[in-house]
């Protein structure tokens, strides 16, 4: 895939590329030079680390989230109990 920078330093990126990485307008991108390329990565938010914790009357093992904390999917929690002893 190719395209144009435009005087103003803009780029189009080709919508198969966007279809493929899931970004829609407003979607910010962390740019990276690596020698003479640039590399670009969508910018996600990291998510709020997570604490296991183990529930005192079952004695099972359960993700503990911040009020603010987003929403967890279950590959976290996956990788998390995947740690834990």
């Amino acid at each position: 895939m190719t395209t144009t920078m435009s005087t103003k330093g803009q780029l189009v990126m080709p919508a198969a590329a966007r279809k493929a990485l899931g970004l829609k307008p407003g979607d910010r991108l962390r740019v990276t030079l690596e020698g003479r390329s640039v590399r670009l990565e969508p910018a996600r938010a990291a998510h709020a680390p997570l604490k296991i914790k183990i529930n005192r009357r079952t004695g099972l093992p359960y993700a503990a989230l911040p009020a603010n904390a987003p929403s967890v999917t279950l590959a976290d929690v996956k990788r998390i109990l995947a740690d834990f002893p």
